[in-house]
């Protein structure tokens, strides 16, 4: 049995790094002791991983801004609680203050995983520079390098560690039974939407810059003049207001239903016709991962890597050209999206990635 410290978790329903760690926290059952990271409350992420139980302790931890107030609280609970393994999902190189930590409390195996492709928000020049002069930190506290895709490897990892296959990936897992398609869930929403005889265009995710989440609006306006009743749904939280005022100069606001970010988000894709991710940069975005397994044709940016291509009725297209999207969108005769054999490698049955992070073996000398 191996005592493994995960971070980090948050009360967000819009955060694919929480569902990668709640799926991994189900994964298996109590042979392990588990403690969880946050700098959220801890009430929110008990509400989060709904009360799950197969984890021991929550450490709520100060914001990674107050850097050695951090590492200190890190050092801390480490050195009371003697874990086996420290397990680290992080975005950018720059919050490497837990490999820091684990590294100085001399933890035998520890693990970085990388979630992103991309520095997120603003002043990106600056996070892309302390990305890239941090990545030694990572390089040298570390002793495993897990990604979620080879794009996410070549932002977080030196270029040693990448050219040199010296990481393995891990694919978001999803819930395959969870995410099927569902013609209740999508009659109920549709009809709670007053959507029934509408063309659904989806989207899940934050309105937020890296997301280029006002390029939907331009999608919708390419589309409704030659298919008067399509509409919009978005499962969303961030700029919203910043959205609305965009989609009402593009005409197209009356077209749009925005929806908070739900638990039930799963049910929402069964109402969706189509589903689009237009991203500037993902790591592997698990939304898409989750329309296409509800069999749901999908559409992604160029930008992201092809890996997230699982459905034989996926496509990536171009980057902000608004009348290819438009094409590629009324070309689509029927919704259906057969997965194919990669799409194995998603299902969160299969268990066998997990034990490369419980494994207290898998770890350099």
């Amino acid at each position: 049995m191996s005592k493994i410290l995960v971070g980090y978790i948050s009360g967000s329903h819009t955060n694919g790094i929480n569902t990668h760690l709640i799926n991994f926290l189900n994964s298996f059952n109590h042979e392990h002791t588990i403690d969880i990271l946050t700098t959220d409350d801890v009430l929110n992420v008990e509400k989060r991983i709904n009360n799950n139980k197969k984890y021991n302790n929550i450490y709520k931890i100060p914001q990674g801004r107050h850097v050695f107030k951090q590492i200190r609280c890190l050092k801390k609970i480490m050195k009371e609680n003697n874990y086996d393994i420290a397990y680290f999902n992080i975005s950018e190189c720059y919050n490497c203050f837990g490999l820091i930590a684990a590294k100085q409390m001399k933890i035998n195996k520890i693990i970085v995983h990388s979630h992103s492709s991309d520095a997120a928000g603003g002043f990106k020049h600056i996070k892309r520079f302390l990305n890239y002069i941090t990545k030694h930190i990572v390089s040298h506290c570390a002793n495993l390098y897990l990604a979620c895709s080879k794009k996410a490897a070549k932002w977080l990892f030196t270029n040693k560690i990448y050219k040199n296959n010296n990481y393995q990936i891990i694919y978001n897992k999803v819930d395959f039974k969870k995410y099927a398609f569902n013609d209740k869930y999508r009659k109920d929403i549709r009809k709670k939407y007053k959507m029934d005889n509408k063309f659904v265009i989806g989207y899940v995710g934050r309105f937020s810059k890296e997301k280029n989440y006002l390029f939907l609006a331009d999608i919708l306006s390419e589309i409704l003049p030659t298919k008067k009743d399509a509409v919009l749904m978005c499962i969303s939280g961030g700029e919203i207001e910043e959205f609305k005022k965009y989609a009402e100069k593009k005409g197209v606001l009356d077209n749009v239903i925005i929806v908070p970010p739900t638990a039930d988000v799963y049910k929402y894709y069964s109402a969706f016709d189509v589903f689009l991710l237009p991203s500037r940069n993902e790591g592997l975005p698990l939304v898409g991962i989750e329309a296409q397994v509800n069999d749901c044709p999908t559409l992604f940016s160029d930008r992201i890597t092809d890996e997230v291509l699982i459905g034989k009725n996926s496509k990536l297209v171009e980057y902000n050209n608004s009348a290819v999207w438009a094409k590629e969108i009324l070309n689509i005769k029927d919704r259906s999206n057969e997965l194919n054999d990669l799409s194995k490698k998603y299902n969160i049955e299969d268990k066998t990635q997990y034990e490369i992070i419980t494994d207290i073996d898998n770890s350099k000398e």
